[in-house]
């Protein structure tokens, strides 16, 4: 309840956000669905999660990377892998990033970190996530791929990617 009060009165300050809030749990695409169909004057949508930290950039540096790119329609990029104290334990690759070849490697692994899915609107609108009990963002990427439009990750870490339980 501290944090919904708190995000409350950001909104009241902030007309740009938006707090939506679930009466119960209705699951991770339920509720990804949910807020991509309130999009009204976005060009952009960019994907986090709670626990993780962006780089100051990031969003920056994404948005120019699309606004240089028009034939790319979401974009990710890497991850620095951070314990629940912050501290950085490991990172991971961007993956290839020529288009058949990040295709081909899509097709073994997600090499898109769905924290770091940074994307054109119509795309989200287009596709939207299944719900999936797992992989909903492998299944998501998959299926923009298999219908040709473009996914990449840029060679940067621009998030730090919170692993809880490290070992």
């Amino acid at each position: 309840v501290e944090v919904i009060d708190y995000l409350k009165g950001k909104a009241k300050k902030d007309k740009r956000i938006r707090l939506v809030v679930n009466e119960r749990n209705m699951g991770l695409p339920f509720s990804l669905n949910r807020v991509i169909e309130m999009i009204k004057d976005s060009k952009y949508v960019a994907r986090m999660d709670a626990d993780d930290i962006s780089v100051s950039t990031r969003i920056e540096e994404q948005y120019d990377f699309l606004e240089g790119h028009p034939e790319i329609d979401l974009v990710g990029c890497g991850v620095y892998f951070i314990d629940e104290g912050g501290n950085e334990i490991g990172k991971r690759n961007v993956g290839p990033s020529h288009e058949k070849n990040f295709k081909k490697a899509m097709g073994m692994v997600n090499i898109v970190s769905h924290p770091t899915f940074f994307g054109r609107t119509e795309i989200f609108m287009k596709y939207k996530y299944r719900d999936l009990r797992y992989a909903q963002d492998y299944d998501f990427v998959c299926r923009i791929l298999e219908k040709g439009d473009k996914v990449i990750n840029m060679d940067k870490y621009l998030l730090y990617y919170r692993k809880a339980n490290h070992k």
